[in-house]
């Protein structure tokens, strides 16, 4: 356990701060208490004798931080499984889930022993991998958020306060992965992050505060022999880009609905050009790739948008048109981003529109791909 040392420390540092302010609302607020005990209760036959019970034994403060501790396992394992089994049955992954369970453990109050700990975990994991070898999608999308847990989010004072140690807790975590573990985990963090904006209604000022407040403090750790900063680049990307995607996506909203007269039908798909129409049925006609038609689809409506506005005098907002493709060889980034730049040009984002390659060999087998902007920017 030696040389996880300092991140079993700040893992613990993270851990009591979430139970400390979540124990200082159960102790302050009775509002917050008594929601917290009846969380998940849509019986009124149950709801009644959980009343009638806590009238002669009212939820105590030790309950409460188990309850704290175990939906917080919950919500890590449901975001850091597909990492696990990844790396299932090897060292890193049996040192992350004891290093979880002796650092739950360390909280004063929590009921389980570190045993006993370990084996939540485990049962947790195998779960959400049974959950996910059941599914036809890919990727389950994030189940990870309790009724009880949620209540930190919506009727807690402090809402969006807990993210800042929930999401360095996840970030340690990914850390202690292989790099395609955690990069198997990538999807439900980003998952993640549109859960909290969508269902729990945290703001996009607060989610780019917080993901700048995790990038701006990097923390060193040394793992085994060597040393790593947590959070990772890379990590730090996937969350920025997940809160810019949310953001982009509330300001096309904002923008449709600023243009759409009162009363009117909400538009489903904006009229292109036959040309703008043809690149979009080849991109839509690729085997793969939901995720980059979907956004593709929805830049272009926003552009036709912007159009719309600028054709009836008005007013709009500044937005950058620069995308980067990333991934793997062979899938497909030259591709679409000769389809964007076709799609740009049809659109009149750009006058040309044309791709330039560059493709330097045989050292470096690095392709560098841009759309040539206008006024002669790159």
């Amino acid at each position: 356990m030696t040389p996880y040392k300092e991140s079993i420390t700040i893992l613990r540092e993270k851990l009591h701060s979430l139970v400390h302010e979540a124990a200082i609302d159960f102790d302050c607020c009775s509002a917050f208490a008594n929601e917290w005990s009846f969380a998940g209760v849509s019986d009124e036959n149950m709801r009644s004798w959980l009343e009638r019970n806590f009238r002669e034994r009212p939820p105590i403060r030790d309950d409460f931080i188990s309850d704290v501790c175990g939906d917080t396992a919950f919500l890590l394992i449901s975001v850091l499984y597909p990492g696990l089994e990844q790396d299932a049955g090897t060292t890193s992954n049996d040192s992350l889930l004891n290093i979880l369970a002796w650092v739950f453990c360390s909280v004063p109050g929590y009921d389980l022993s570190r045993a006993d700990a370990k084996k939540n975990l485990n049962y947790l994991l195998v779960e959400f991998q049974k959950m996910a070898s059941q599914s036809d999608q890919k990727v389950l999308p994030f189940l990870g958020m309790t009724d009880k847990m949620r209540l930190l989010f919506t009727v807690s004072s402090l809402r969006s306060g807990y993210l800042r140690p929930l999401l360095s807790m996840i970030a340690i975590s990914l850390a202690m992965l292989d790099d395609q573990a955690r990069a198997n985990c990538y999807p439900l963090l980003r998952s993640f992050v549109a859960y909290l904006s969508k269902e729990i209604e945290i703001s996009v000022d607060d989610l780019q505060a917080i993901v700048a407040d995790l990038a701006g403090m990097p923390i060193r750790l040394r793992l085994g022999g060597y040393a790593i900063v947590v959070p990772d680049d890379e990590t730090v990307s996937v969350l920025q880009s997940a809160v810019s995607v949310i953001s982009n996506h509330k300001k096309l909203q904002s923008t449709m609905r600023e243009f759409q007269p009162e009363g009117a039908a909400s538009p489903q798909v904006a009229n292109f050009n036959g040309k703008a129409e043809s690149v979009i049925a080849k991109l839509t006609g690729m085997i793969g790739l939901e995720a980059v038609k979907k956004e593709v689809v929805s830049l272009a409506n926003f552009i036709k948008v912007r159009r719309l506005r600028e054709a009836g005098g008005l007013k709009q907002p500044p937005i950058s048109m620069h995308l980067v493709f990333s991934g793997n060889p062979g899938t497909g980034k030259t591709t679409v981003a000769r389809m964007i730049a076709e799609l740009y040009k049809e659109l009149g984002v750009l006058t040309k529109g044309h791709l330039v390659e560059i493709d330097r060999r045989p050292r470096w087998r690095l392709r560098r791909t841009y759309c040539s902007q206008d006024q002669g920017s790159h």
